[in-house]
C-alpha cells in the first residue's frame, strides 16, 4: 500500500461520497502539483543512490490523484530539471489517462501550490492547499451551486492509513480495495515514464 496516505484521510472520504450522491458529470480533468523550495541538500530526496528526486518523493502523490480519477495512462510527456546530485528537481507532466488527461508538476527547488483541481462536465472541485493532506475541498457546480467541505485531520495522517492497513490484516485481505495493487502499478508506470524522458537513471538500477 505504500504511504500513500491521501484516499484515507476524513475529507477525501467525504468528497467521494459526497460527488457519487451529487456528482460533478463525467470528470476528465485533473490538475495537481505541489513544489517546494527548503529541502535541505542532505536530505534523501536530494540523493541519486537513495533513489531521490521531486518524482518519487512528491509527484508520486499527484500520480495517484490522476489515476484514482481517470484510470491507467495511456502516454506520458515530461518537461525537467537534474540538480547537481543528478536527481530531478522540478518536474511537469501531461498525462493522457483512459479518461482524460492531467497536469501535474512537482519540485524540489521552487515553491509552487500544492492545491488540486478535479474538472467534470457538471462542475469542479478543488482540494486547498496542502491537498495531500486534505481539510478542505470547494465543489462549484454549472447550475450555480458552491459546495464547501471541511473535515480536519487528527495525527500526521498516516494514521487514517495505517487503521484500514490493521483492519485489512484482521480480515486476512491481502490487497486494499482503497489502493489496490493495480492502482501502486499505475502510479509508477506514471514516475518511471517521467524519469525516462528525464533521462534520470539511479545507481542501483540494471536494464
Amino acid at each position: 500500500m505504500e504511504a500513500i496516505k491521501p484516499p484515507f484521510y476524513p475529507l477525501y472520504r467525504r468528497l467521494r461520497e459526497h460527488l457519487e450522491a451529487d456528482p460533478i458529470g463525467e470528470i476528465g480533468l485533473v490538475r495537481a502539483g505541489c513544489s517546494m523550495a527548503n529541502v535541505p541538500l542532505d536530505h534523501p530526496p536530494f540523493s541519486l543512490e537513495a533513489g531521490g528526486g521531486a518524482l518519487l518523493d512528491i509527484g508520486i502523490y499527484e500520480a495517484f490523484l490522476a489515476v484514482d480519477w481517470l484510470g491507467e495512462a495511456l502516454d506520458v510527456q515530461t518537461i525537467g530539471r537534474l540538480g547537481e546530485t543528478g536527481v530531478d528537481v522540478f518536474a511537469s507532466l501531461n498525462v493522457r489517462h483512459e479518461r482524460g488527461i492531467a497536469q501535474l508538476f512537482c519540485g524540489l527547488d521552487l515553491r509552487g501550490r500544492g492545491d488540486a483541481l478535479i474538472g467534470g462536465t457538471g462542475g469542479t472541485v478543488t482540494i486547498h492547499e496542502n491537498w495531500r493532506n486534505p481539510v478542505r475541498a470547494t465543489i462549484t457546480y454549472t447550475d450555480g451551486r458552491r459546495v464547501e467541505l471541511d473535515e480536519p485531520f487528527l495525527g500526521g495522517g498516516l494514521n487514517y492509513e495505517a487503521a484500514h492497513f490493521c483492519e485489512l490484516l484482521r480480515a486476512g485481505a491481502i490487497e486494499s480495495p482503497v489502493m489496490s495493487h493495480a492502482t501502486s502499478m499505475r502510479m509508477i508506470a506514471i514516475i518511471d515514464a517521467a524519469r525516462r524522458d528525464l533521462k534520470l537513471r539511479f545507481p542501483f538500477e540494471t536494464d
